[in-house]
């Protein structure tokens, strides 16, 4: 009976991570960009607040989790969790470097796709290891008690040393990679200007292709048509002439200005809107989130 409810409880997870995996691969097509912009926006509030739940949840169990300790003291409980914590930092580098490097040595194809990281940026990730509430709903995941009635053997220790694991991570690491990311001297390579011309250059062909598949009379003797086609033919001539451009080549002064002038534009808009609100001259619906 036992073992039939975990069969069952396990194809239930797997059931709803399916879902998940699925709705999420195919959003584009089920879902409109208004709802996938507003469902992003939600989950990432909700992500936020069980975090903080679940650490809530743990630091009002400390003080039961200390007092049912047993016979190990709470400063060897300490000391187990920093070690346990040290090899946790440990194994994580280890295991990342070859993860890293041996599918290059083992896959051309890897190789050609994908530039070579780096040792500096395999080390900046695993230090990154840092352990949250995953870690944590496992260890609350462990039960209380076992098949036969009895207590689970030294619970209380392990949520205790998954405690320390967390705050030493989260603490020490997390704190601790600015001061990485100096000593290392790791350079982002800031490439979203070319990837956004060249997505442009991708969509503006495609479009191309279509109407001249489709709709390649019209656009040679209906002048709407033709202008539509024209207005993309300029875009892909725009975006290749900037992808084409020296990649080293300086940036105009006047670029940190410009970007600075995009941010307050958004934020007048977002005034203006807010404003209209408030007015109630509008329906809410018509006005931009």
């Amino acid at each position: 009976m036992y073992v039939a409810a975990e069969h069952y409880h396990f194809s239930g997870v797997l059931a709803v991570v399916s879902g998940g995996l699925f709705l999420s691969f195919r959003s584009h097509d089920i879902f409109s960009y208004e709802t996938r912009l507003q469902t992003y926006s939600v989950w990432s509030t909700l992500i936020f607040i069980l975090n903080g739940f679940v650490f809530i949840l743990i630091g009002l169990q400390l003080p039961h989790i200390v007092d049912g300790l047993g016979s190990v003291s709470l400063l060897d409980s300490i000391l187990y969790g920093l070690v346990i914590s040290l090899l946790t930092i440990v194994v994580r580098i280890i295991w990342v470097f070859p993860g890293a490097y041996i599918p290059r040595w083992i896959s051309k194809k890897i190789r050609t796709r994908e530039e070579n990281p780096g040792w500096k940026n395999v080390l900046l990730v695993a230090w990154s290891g840092m352990r949250g509430v995953v870690s944590l709903a496992s260890a609350l995941a462990i039960p209380l008690t076992m098949t036969n009635g009895e207590a689970f053997p030294q619970r209380n220790l392990i949520l205790f040393i998954t405690f320390i694991v967390i705050l030493v991570t989260l603490v020490f690491q997390g704190l601790s990679l600015p001061l990485l990311i100096k000593w290392l001297d790791i350079q982002v390579n800031e490439n979203e200007e070319e990837q956004e011309q060249d997505i442009r250059l991708r969509l503006a062909s495609t479009v191309v292709e279509y109407l001249d598949a489709n709709y390649s009379s019209e656009s040679s003797e209906i002048e709407a048509f033709n202008r539509v086609k024209e207005r993309y033919k300029r875009m892909i001539e725009f975006s290749g002439n900037k992808l084409a451009s020296d990649e080293n080549a300086s940036k105009p002064a006047f670029m940190p200005k410009y970007r600075q002038m995009l941010i307050e534009l958004v934020d007048v808009r977002r005034k203006t809107l807010v404003k209209m609100q408030k007015e109630k001259k509008y329906d809410d619906e018509l006005l931009p989130d």
